[in-house]
């Protein structure tokens, strides 16, 4: 474990101080109080209540074989109706796309069919709001971090959109909610009630601030952000890597087309896309979103079992990088190898096979975090990107630029890692034959 610059926080490496940071009780460390500068980026009612944790952990999980006929339905329109449309190509010819801002537009809309539903899931402000929205958070939050603590409730306010941003989200998002709340007052099980994340929220919101439609508004922005910012950024790596090593769309291909054909459009068949699962983990693992995980503030002095002290009012976080490039955990581990992990759930102990799935979490991997803080809607992100993945492997083929011969290169500020924000991916119309 060492000290960052300033001395104000310290990282913990290897499986046995991530676990036991971990298993550290709340009193002593605390992940609301480490992520407190969402109150400037987002708003301060996210630190006081976290009442919509429970609602993507367990409601929209459960709810996400049901909902999965949705989700597709809105995931083909929002392709076709996209930049993606290539009907207008002739066989053989291909079109450059900038891939990252088109996979936002295809993130949200998709998304915000399960969080508000349609047609506001297709209302262009309300997805440009979103989007705009997701960037500001992300940049908003890496400036912030520029500045030592007792800075930031004065350059957060000044670095962030929230305020704009939250009553564009009023004027777009509030009839909707209003109209929602009406008929719950009238009627909880009224006709044709809508089972979406609005809808669970309205339902289940604490009593105060949170049940007004600005609460309700905030909560929209916070799902948003958390869904679109991941789910955007693993699906454009994991196209990065198609198109840099396209002889993997075979093996992709032959799987998605298999499964698909066999058991049609569900939840329970992408479950059953193993070598598509372990791609997207393996993408994952040398893309995460930050170079960190396990991010805590201690809310008093805390000594760890190596004897390392950590004082009360600094920070804790995990090395994610150092564990996902440890080439004790993964055989050659700077190197891309998309069936790592399903020979790992072929070769390994019985019973270990969920051990190495997509949304699994463990000591040796923490791109959806670890533990009771681990990313509660993991579930929901890896159902839709695969989705995704598969509409993209059956319609498309892909490749690089000409002339272009490596992987579009990460982008990186401070902790926080982004893929490419302007690189470009050739797509052809899929040859059937």
């Amino acid at each position: 474990m060492r000290l960052f610059p300033f001395g104000t926080t310290a990282v913990a490496n290897g499986p046995a101080l991530i676990n036991e940071l971990r298993n550290a009780p709340d009193d002593a460390f605390s992940f609301a109080e480490f992520a407190d500068k969402a109150r400037y980026t987002i708003s301060p009612a996210l630190k006081e209540s976290r009442y919509h944790v429970p609602i993507v952990r367990t409601t929209l999980t459960r709810n996400l074989a049901g909902l999965f006929p949705d989700l597709l339905d809105e995931m083909n329109s929002a392709f076709k109706e996209s930049i993606f449309n290539l009907d207008g190509l002739k066989d053989g010819e291909w079109k450059s796309i900038p891939v990252h801002r088109n996979i936002m537009e295809l993130v949200c809309r998709t998304t915000n069919r399960l969080v508000v539903g349609a047609p506001l899931c297709r209302n262009k402000e309300y997805r440009d709001l979103i989007i705009n929205f997701t960037i500001d958070v992300a940049k908003s939050s890496m400036f912030i971090n520029l500045f030592p603590t007792f800075l930031h409730p004065i350059v957060g306010p000044i670095l962030s959109q929230t305020n704009k941003t939250q009553r564009k989200m009023l004027r777009l998002a509030g009839p909707l909610i209003e109209e929602r709340k009406v008929k719950l007052a009238a009627d909880k099980n009224y006709a044709d009630k809508p089972n979406d994340y609005l809808t669970w929220i309205l339902e289940d919101a604490p009593p105060g601030f949170e049940q007004t439609t600005e609460g309700w508004a905030i909560r929209l922005l916070q799902m948003n952000f958390a869904a679109i910012h991941t789910s955007s950024a693993t699906f454009t790596h994991a196209i990065f890597h198609l198109a840099t090593q396209p002889e993997y769309m075979a093996v992709l291909r032959e799987e998605i087309d298999t499964v698909i054909e066999s058991d049609g459009w569900s939840k329970a068949s992408m479950q059953k896309m193993k070598r598509l699962d372990s791609f997207l983990r393996e993408s994952s693992r040398l893309n995460a979103i930050i170079l960190t995980s396990l991010n805590r503030f201690a809310l008093r002095d805390y000594t760890f079992q190596d004897g390392t002290f950590i004082p009360k009012g600094n920070f804790v976080t995990a090395s994610l990088y150092s564990l996902h490039m440890d080439d004790e955990n993964y055989e050659d581990a700077k190197v891309f190898k998309p069936w790592r992990f399903v020979e790992m759930r072929e070769n390994g102990e019985e019973g270990e096979s969920v051990k190495h799935q997509f949304t699994n979490t463990s000591v040796e991997y923490l791109s959806f975090g670890l533990g009771k803080h681990a990313c509660p809607g993991r579930f929901f992100a890896a159902n839709e990107i695969k989705a995704m993945m598969c509409y993209l492997v059956q319609n498309f083929d892909v490749k690089l630029p000409d002339g272009v011969t490596e992987r579009p290169t990460n982008q990186y500020f401070g902790t926080s890692v982004t893929p490419n924000q302007t690189a470009e991916v050739m797509f052809s119309r899929r040859k059937r034959v």
